[in-house]
């Protein structure tokens, strides 16, 4: 809890239409099978897409603070679940206030590089060690992440096709 987990984004494209999507997964990283986009994620999964949320898949809440398409680079946007389970999501360091509630303690990062965003950097923690991964996407770790990229498709500019990365943040306690 109250750990914040935040992107910034290094590379969007003209082409498509979207952007970049985030959130928590209860889904094990490990385990996880990625959908189409990460609002296919059907089950323990809360996204911020737009400026719409979603849990599991289905709009819970709509103009929710900043549009997250209207995004240029070198934005970033966060996500963080505070000690009482409330979801709260982060645009160029602003809270864009609460979004929903009851969220388990235990979940892990959801970023969706969709449509025009096609790379990002994480920027977890103030002392991170950049990691590039296979994809083109930078992968940061330090104390406070223990980064486990479970599966990553290839660059959304390759083929309109989104690229997600799930990330285990383990709690402080």
């Amino acid at each position: 809890p109250n750990q914040l987990f935040e992107v910034r984004i290094d590379r969007k494209i003209s082409s498509w239409s979207g952007s970049i999507e985030i959130g928590v997964t209860t889904c094990d990283p490990e385990n996880l099978n990625f959908p189409a986009s990460a609002t296919g994620f059907r089950e323990g999964t809360w996204i911020m897409s737009g400026n719409t949320i979603l849990m599991d898949g289905h709009t819970v809440m709509e103009e929710y603070g900043k549009d997250l398409d209207t995004l240029n680079e070198n934005e970033r946007v966060g996500v963080m679940r505070n000690e009482s389970g409330i979801l709260h999501f982060y645009v160029n360091g602003l809270d864009q206030g609460p979004s929903v509630t009851n969220v388990p303690d235990k979940v892990y990062a959801v970023v969706d590089m969709y449509g025009k965003c096609c790379q990002v950097t994480l920027l977890t923690g103030n002392n991170a060690e950049a990691v590039p991964s296979y994809t083109g996407v930078t992968v940061l770790q330090n104390d406070l992440t223990n980064v486990a990229i479970a599966e990553a498709n290839s660059l959304a500019a390759a083929a309109n096709s989104s690229s997600a990365i799930a990330v285990s943040v383990p709690n402080s306690n």
